[in-house]
């Protein structure tokens, strides 16, 4: 694993910033950062780092905004940029569980398409994908690169 990235801010996790409204929501702890990057009716959520169990609260907090963030815009897809994505707990991970199913609560006129970008060199994504597509069904999709 590449050393952790260093921390804005070191006691707590940050799930927006004052600039939010303006870029999207931004999700920053001591291991793990991750946005929304671009925004329109394709949108791109970056992720790098790793994700710990004591971040779970934070992922789940920032995956709810996003969500809100991509019914506003009245988004069609996603891309879940996992590329730098080192390494979730699975008890972190359970907030894309969490995520696709707001997604498939959202009336059929606002859902979106979750399309993951995985490392194929890193199983767990690989894992990960298969899980949440077997969850979403036709609202979540995967390709992997290198």
């Amino acid at each position: 694993m590449s050393p952790p990235l260093p921390a804005r801010e070191p006691a707590a996790a940050r799930t927006h910033g004052p600039e939010e409204a303006r870029r999207g929501p931004t999700l920053s702890t001591p291991y793990c950062r991750a946005e929304l990057a671009s925004e329109g009716p394709e949108a791109l959520l970056r992720f790098a780092g790793a994700l710990l169990g004591e971040e779970a609260e934070p992922l789940a907090t920032f995956l709810e905004k996003v969500h809100a963030r991509l019914l506003e815009l009245r988004c069609r897809e996603v891309t879940l940029d996992f590329r730098r994505f080192e390494l979730v707990s699975p008890i972190a991970f359970n907030g894309f569980v969490h995520w696709v199913s707001l997604v498939q609560a959202a009336p059929a006129t606002a859902r979106y398409r979750i399309r993951f970008l995985a490392d194929k060199e890193r199983t767990w994504q690989r894992v990960a994908l298969y899980v949440l597509q077997g969850l979403g069904g036709d609202i979540v999709a995967g390709t992997e690169a290198s």
